[in-house]
């Protein structure tokens, strides 16, 4: 009987205690929320492609480095610790060709099992056709998505170039080779209406194609869309562009609601710290200084070296900085000389973004690749723009990669000079010229090609234009899909166009171009690093460049005069998407004073 009591007692005992424990793991579990962290990236201004760009602006715009982006991305989709991300696009100018590889990095994160947001003020249409790929997309309330359809602007320069007294006398080798056409003409040729359609079909489709996978939306549905368009905030939820009309701190109330958990935003994820300076140490503060105007070391190691070839190709030495960006023949060929004898340096990616400019300069730069290729793998990666020069230097690779929205082919040449007696003239400036040699006012600014002139001119360009050709039969040999002719004639494709015709080999962005260098260099992703070349110019260098200019611009002839990107800035005050236009035609104008005979791109096309 006692025995039965003690028990009983014990076994009391034992249920009060799982009793409590149970209790307070209850209260527990109501107290403690799990969490759901969110990467807060701000989408906002241009995007430079090289990792070291330096971010002085003069002119207001901010400029982020674009692979910083793509590392920030992938650290997340490999980040246990995070959930989701959310966009906030605000003022962002990313190009079609960054938007094409972004959405392949927010694929990889939904195969993360990372959820992708997007809140949007006013967005552009290319920016949209990221943020449209987004799991959700949320607008302010007085928001608008500037959604209707391509429009792309030519800016003709002719009737102004008659008013001031100066002439245009320009020659093309190819019925598309319309680069001289701003200059000489005051609206497109027939076939440059045939050729810029074509494009324009091939753009649309692309636009199309992308909303409608974002949006799970039928193409057709996209396409009546896009007529109704531009759209205010509640339009743009009605038509099913978006997904809720609300304020930001709304949205997250209402990923809260639909997950459960509690929100941790982090809006700093991936940003370096910045450097301690020790004021009181002078050996640390000239150790940075140091670091500041040499520029960081390079790390030891196999390496493949990413050769950036950015802006309007000239011969000399390449300019970026201040006064805006151009590739120069004597820095790209010792860039890549130097590549072919490091022998860390295992392959060589060249990131083409050039709408071309100098033959000269361009066939020194395909030389210069086919020679680096003789000894260690080279592939081209095509950037936005890929044309004309800069097709002709991505020939001297065996395989090229480009985006679908790439802008590439442009095989022909154009050349010319601009004639400016009557603006003297108009000025009171009158000339006298002596002359020996039937040609020898051939390059004189006062006086047009005489009929033998032009004649010889044109030989000396058609000679250029066989060249052309023929480097790209020799390297491209059976996978061109038509014989060269057709496929040249300054016709202008896009990447996928492009992979149809033979004229490039594989759709993909810079990192698959890296990743095919890697294997054709039998490297494993953690064997080598990226080396950046050529190595970005140094403050002091910049500086010294920037005040050196006023006195000579040391034959580089993109860069503008102060006066006239005066003019150009105060134009584009009236519409900001006219100052690569208007800066383009500048500096083709400048150009063609020294390089005649050219491989540039027709136009620098703005699509609104």
């Amino acid at each position: 009987m006692q025995n039965s009591k003690i028990r009983f007692i014990i076994s009391g005992i034992i249920t009060l205690t799982i009793m409590l424990n149970l209790s307070c793991q209850a209260q527990e579990e109501s107290v403690v929320t799990e969490k759901n962290n969110i990467v807060v990236l701000d989408i906002s201004g241009s995007y430079s492609e090289r990792p070291d760009t330096n971010s002085i602006s003069l002119d207001g715009i901010s400029t982020h480095t674009f692979p910083a982006l793509l590392a920030t991305l992938q650290k997340i989709a490999g980040d246990d610790e995070i959930d989701g991300i959310m966009f906030n696009f605000e003022d962002a100018a990313l190009s079609r060709v960054q938007v094409d590889v972004l959405g392949r990095e927010l694929v990889k994160l939904r195969e993360a099992q990372k959820k992708t947001y997007a809140y949007i003020e006013t967005v552009s249409q290319t920016t949209y056709m990221l943020a449209c790929q987004c799991d959700e997309v949320a607008i302010t309330p007085t928001g608008d998505v500037q959604l209707s359809g391509l429009a792309g602007q030519m800016l003709y320069f002719k009737n102004l170039l008659d008013k001031v007294g100066v002439k245009a006398d320009f020659l093309h080798m190819g019925d598309y080779k319309g680069a001289a056409e701003p200059l000489t003409l005051t609206g497109p040729s027939d076939a440059e209406i045939e050729q810029y359609n074509r494009l324009f079909d091939h753009m649309y489709a692309q636009m199309l194609s992308t909303i409608a996978y974002g949006r799970d939306l039928p193409e057709d549905q996209v396409s009546t869309t896009i007529d109704q368009g531009p759209f205010t905030a509640t339009e743009a939820k009605d038509a099913r562009l978006v997904d809720e009309v609300m304020y930001r701190k709304d949205f997250l109330l209402k990923i809260k609601e639909q997950t459960g958990q509690q929100i941790i935003l982090h809006k700093d994820y991936d940003k370096p710290e910045a450097p301690e300076i020790n004021l009181d140490n002078p050996f640390a503060l000239i150790t940075n200084l140091q670091t500041l105007f040499d520029g960081p070391k390079d790390p030891e190691g196999d390496a493949i070296a990413i050769v950036y070839v950015e802006g309007t190709i000239n011969t000399g030495s390449s300019q970026d900085g201040f006064s805006g960006q151009s590739v120069g023949s004597r820095t790209i060929r010792k860039t890549l000389a130097d590549a072919r004898r490091n022998p860390d340096i295992k392959a060589v990616v060249i990131r083409v973004d050039s709408p071309g400019g100098s033959a000269t300069a361009s066939d020194i730069i395909y030389n210069a690749i086919q020679e680096t290729a003789m000894v260690k793998p080279v592939i081209v990666s095509m950037g936005t723009v890929a044309a004309s020069g800069g097709y002709y230097i991505s020939c001297g690779c065996d395989t090229i990669f480009a985006e679908k929205a790439t802008v590439t082919g442009s095989i022909g040449v154009v050349g010319g000079k601009m004639v400016i007696d009557e603006l003297l003239n108009k000025i009171g400036i009158t000339t006298y010229t002596f002359k020996r040699g039937k040609n020898s006012g051939m390059y004189s600014s006062t006086e047009p090609f005489s009929r033998s002139e032009r004649r010889k001119f044109r030989t000396s360009m058609a000679s250029i234009y066989d060249i052309f050709k023929c480097r790209v039969e020799s390297t491209r040999k059976a996978k061109l899909k038509r014989n060269i002719e057709s496929l040249a004639q300054g016709k202008v494709y896009t990447g996928d166009e492009a992979l149809e015709l033979g004229l490039i080999d594989k759709i993909g962005g810079l990192q698959e171009a890296i990743d095919f260098a890697a294997g054709k260099a039998n490297l494993n992703s953690d064997d080598y690093h990226l080396r950046h070349l050529p190595k970005p110019k140094t403050i002091f260098e910049m500086l010294d460049e920037m005040f050196a200019a006023t006195g000579s611009n040391n034959g580089n002839y993109a860069t503008i005069s102060g006066q006239t990107m005066g003019i150009v800035n105060l134009l584009a005050q009236a519409d900001p998407s006219l100052k690569k236009s208007l800066t383009h035609a500048m500096n083709m104008i400048e150009m063609v004073q020294q390089q005649q005979i050219m491989l540039i791109m027709p136009y620098d096309i703005i699509v609104r």
